[in-house]
């Protein structure tokens, strides 16, 4: 286990606090993705947030300083989000748009990008 605020490195800064808050790093535990969740997930992703931790393929933690902030922040803006929709509004908007753009005929792929929540994170995630 470690706290989200260790992996940002330099990239941990009073922009990026502010970019994030209410969240607050320190707070924030990463945890190495458990096999269970390792087979479900696809490969191309690298972690996934849930309400209580967030999980990272270990494989991911070999990345560079910059790419690892980029996947910490990512999932910093998605921790936000559970926090502030709460369980029933984050789960419903983020497979609301997800199954809406599988039924306009999108691939999973797509679809997974075309979610409102998922382009929030990328976004701030590219501000790094």
């Amino acid at each position: 286990m470690i706290r989200a605020a260790a992996l940002l490195g330099p990239f941990d800064n009073e922009e990026l606090r502010r970019l994030l808050a209410p969240v607050r790093p320190d707070d924030v535990v990463v945890r190495l993705m458990p096999r269970v969740l390792d087979r479900i997930v696809p490969r191309w992703v690298a972690a996934v947030t849930a309400p209580w931790a967030v999980y990272v393929r270990p494989q991911a933690l070999t990345s560079s300083d910059t790419a690892i902030a980029r996947l910490v922040v990512h999932e910093l803006v998605h921790w936000r989000q559970w926090h502030t929709l709460g369980v029933v509004g984050f789960l419903r908007s983020y497979l609301g748009d997800y199954f809406r753009g599988r039924m306009r005929g999108l691939t999973h792929r797509q679809a997974y990008l075309e979610i409102t929540l998922e382009q929030e994170a990328a976004e701030a995630a590219r501000r790094i």
